[in-house]
C-alpha cells in the first residue's frame, strides 16, 4: 500500500528526516529500508543491552507466523516486548473483536495460528532477546449467540464442558458504570437486545483452577508476560489467589483498567492496594490528550503533583502509553485519538521520561483484514521516528530525569549527561538557554535530525520548530 495518508501521519518529523521527498511514492519497503539506515546511523551512539530494552509493541491481530517474520526487525530496532492478542480458542470469526469471547483455555487455537505457530514466535523471540506477552481474557466467555468452532465441538466431545451454570454470575447487563458491584457481576453488553457477554464467576473454585492453568501452560511454552483485558469487571481479591508466587515470579503482568483522576479511587485505586501488577497509564494519558489540546499546557505533563493528584500512575505501576486497540476500533473510545503530529511528540514524552514502560500500538491496518477501521496505525511500529525515540529510550535507560524548563507551549528535561528532550507542541519556533551539567567538550547526536552539537560550556541554546521535538544523546 502507498502511504497516501502520510501528510496526515507524522508529517513535521518525516520531513525533518529528509524522507518525504515525494509523499505518494514512498512505500512501506522504503520506509523499512530508511529505518534500518536510521538505525545504522545511530547504533554507535544508542545501541543497548537486551536488559534494557523494555518498550513494548503491541503487534494487534497480528498472525504468530507473521509476528516471528517480523522479530529480527523488531530486534534491530530495540524493541524489548512484544504484547500478542488472546491466543486461547475464541469463537469462529475472523473480526478482531472475536479474540474477545473466549471458548476455551485448554488450547492454543483459531485464526492467529496454532500452539506449533505460537511456540515457534516465542523460540524465535527469545533468540532474538525479546518478550512475548500475551493478551488474556478472563472476565468473561462467548456470548451463547456466536458461532462455535469444530475444534471447541471437539474438545467438548472428548474431555467434557469447561464450565457449568455455577461458574457463572447471574444473567443481567451492566447498565450503571458508576455502580462498582454492576461492574463486578454484571455483563456487558451491545444493546438492541444482546445478552452480552456470559460473566465468570470468580468465586467458583473451577474457574480458578482452569485459569491459573491456562496461565501456567502459557509459562510453560515460554511466555514472559501476561496483560489482563477488563481487570475492572472483577474483584480485586481474586487477583491475589489467580498470581500465585509461582506466575508473578516468572511474568510481568499489567492490566487494563479505563479511569481518569475524577474516577481513579474507585475504579483503580482498590486493584493499586490490593496487587502488584502495573496497569496502562490511562490517568496520565488523560493528562497529556489535555495538555497537547487546545488551551492545554505541556507544563502539566511534567507536574510533580501528578501521581498524587492522580493524574499519573507511579511510576512502578505504569504502562505509557497513547494508543491502543479499544481507542481506533471502538465507536466509544475514538475521541481518545490525537491529531497525528501530537501523536508523535506525545510519544518523544513517553518514550523520553523515565517512569514506566513505554508501550507503542501497531496493527496491519484495513488490508489485514480482522476489522480494523483505518490505516493510519499499520506498521506504525516501522516508523523511523519512532525507531529513534526507542534508540533514544534504549539509551538513557536508567538515568534520572530533570525538568529544566516548561511552559504552555514546550518542555525540556535531561536525563543524566546521557540525553536530552525538547518538545514544542505550539506553531511559532521556541528559543531557551537550559543549563543541562553536560560536560563541557562532549558531542550529543540530535536523533529526529542527525545533526549534532558539541557542548562548549554549561549551557546550551536550544532552538525548537514548531510542531517538533528533539531528542539528543551522548
Amino acid at each position: 500500500m502507498l502511504l497516501s495518508n502520510c501528510l496526515q501521519r507524522f508529517v513535521l518529523p518525516w520531513i525533518l528526516l529528509g524522507l518525504l521527498p515525494s509523499c505518494g511514492s514512498v512505500t512501506r519497503d522504503q520506509v523499512a529500508q530508511s529505518l534500518a539506515s536510521v538505525y545504522a546511523k545511530n547504533s554507535g551512539a544508542t545501541l543497548a543491552s537486551a536488559a534494557n530494552k523494555d518498550v513494548m509493541v503491541q503487534l494487534f491481530n497480528w498472525p504468530f507466523r507473521q509476528i516471528t517474520s517480523e522479530i529480527p526487525a523488531l530486534a534491530s530496532i530495540g524493541y524489548g516486548q512484544i504484547h500478542v492478542s488472546p491466543p486461547n480458542l475464541t469463537i469462529d470469526s475472523d473480526q478482531w473483536w472475536g479474540r474477545y469471547q473466549p471458548v476455551d483455555y485448554r488450547v492454543i487455537a483459531g485464526p492467529l495460528g496454532d500452539q506449533e505457530e505460537f511456540r515457534a514466535m516465542i523460540q524465535t523471540a527469545h533468540t532474538y532477546g525479546l518478550k512475548i506477552v500475551v493478551d488474556i481474557v478472563f472476565n468473561h466467555t462467548a456470548n451463547e449467540n456466536s458461532p462455535l468452532p469444530a475444534q471447541a465441538l471437539a474438545l467438548k466431545k472428548q474431555y467434557g464442558a469447561l464450565f457449568s451454570a455455577q461458574d457463572y454470575h447471574p444473567e443481567f447487563c451492566i447498565t450503571n458504570y458508576n455502580d462498582v458491584g454492576q461492574l463486578r457481576n454484571g455483563r456487558l453488553c451491545g444493546g438492541l437486545g444482546d445478552r452480552g457477554l456470559p460473566d465468570l464467576n470468580q468465586a467458583s473454585e473451577n474457574v480458578l483452577k482452569v485459569q491459573q492453568d491456562f496461565l501456567k501452560m502459557l509459562l510453560e511454552l515460554g511466555v514472559d508476560g501476561f496483560r489482563f483485558d477488563a481487570v475492572k469487571h472483577m474483584e480485586p481479591s481474586y487477583f491475589k489467589k489467580l498470581l500465585s508466587d509461582e506466575i508473578r515470579a516468572k511474568a510481568f503482568i499489567f492490566g487494563e483498567i479505563i479511569a481518569d483522576a475524577s474516577s481513579y479511587d474507585r475504579d483503580l485505586a482498590p486493584y493499586i492496594q490490593e496487587t502488584s501488577m502495573a496497569f496502562y497509564d490511562f490517568p496520565l494519558r488523560d493528562t497529556l490528550q489535555k495538555a497537547f489540546g487546545f488551551g492545554g499546557s505541556l507544563a502539566s505533563i511534567v507536574d510533580a503533583g501528578n501521581v498524587s493528584q492522580r493524574r499519573a500512575l507511579p511510576w512502578n505501576r505504569s504502562v505509557t502509553f497513547i494508543m491502543n486497540h479499544d481507542i481506533p476500533n471502538n465507536d466509544g473510545f475514538r475521541s481518545m485519538i490525537l491529531d497525528p503530529v501530537d501523536e508523535t511528540l506525545a510519544y518523544a514524552f513517553l518514550l523520553g521520561r523515565s517512569e514506566g514502560v513505554p508501550y507503542i500500538f501497531s496493527d496491519l491496518g484495513i488490508k489485514g483484514g480482522g476489522g480494523i477501521r483505518e490505516d493510519r496505525w499499520a506498521y506504525a511500529h516501522r516508523s523511523p521516528v519512532l525507531a529513534s525515540m526507542v534508540s533514544f529510550h534504549n539509551a538513557v535507560h536508567g538515568t534520572n530525569m530533570r525538568v529544566l524548563e516548561a511552559d504552555a507551549c514546550h518542555v525540556i528535561f535531561s536525563r543524566g549527561d546521557r540525553g536530552l528532550v525538547a518538545i514544542n507542541k505550539c506553531g511559532s519556533a521556541t528559543n531557551s538557554f537550559v543549563k543541562a551539567d553536560f560536560p563541557s567538550g562532549d558531542t550529543y547526536r540530535e536523533l529526529l535530525q542527525g545533526r549534532e552539537i558539541k557542548v562548549q560550556g554549561p549551557y546550551l541554546e536550544l532552538n525548537i520548530p514548531p510542531r517538533s521535538a528533539l531528542m539528543f544523546v551522548k
